[in-house]
């Protein structure tokens, strides 16, 4: 079931990044393109009857939310997020796999765990698998570190 809209972006958090970039000066573009990717399931001691395979694979299309210049014609994608679920993680790991020369930017609300009772969390978690991660509060000076504002 798709989620109703308020305006333009998905979320409070969403709208919060557009306005810091804007109040930056910061050109971007919101969902301007997806990418497919696959997830790959392995198949637990057992293989397709059909094709023999051990694992399923998945077609999925991920749509970035911001896309900003970053200089010499390249983009870095920001991702703005406030729960990072397990299928979340997943998908970010795929895309980061599958799309190496793009530089992604997770942008988060809150520094939560990862999962109720786990001692890592979201800051943690990106950092152990090579994924920029910024908190929305650091999103300023981050622009200014790459020279953006």
């Amino acid at each position: 079931m798709a989620r109703k809209r308020k305006g333009k972006y998905r979320s409070q958090l969403e709208r919060d990044v557009a306005k810091i970039l804007r109040d930056c000066k910061v050109p971007f573009v919101y969902e301007k393109e997806a990418f497919k990717y696959e997830i790959v399931t392995p198949l637990n001691n057992t293989s397709c009857g059909e094709c023999g395979s051990t694992r399923i694979v998945t077609k999925r299309t991920y749509t970035p939310d911001f896309f900003i210049p970053v200089g010499h014609g390249t983009v870095c994608i920001l991702e703005a997020k406030g729960r990072f679920t397990a299928q979340d993680r997943n998908k970010m790991l795929a895309v980061k796999d599958q799309y190496p020369q793009q530089r992604f930017l997770m942008v988060f609300q809150r520094n939560n765990p990862i999962y109720r009772g786990s001692k890592t969390k979201y800051l943690d978690w990106c950092g152990a698998k090579g994924l920029e991660a910024i908190m929305v509060t650091s999103l300023k000076e981050w622009l200014k570190d790459e020279g953006l504002r």
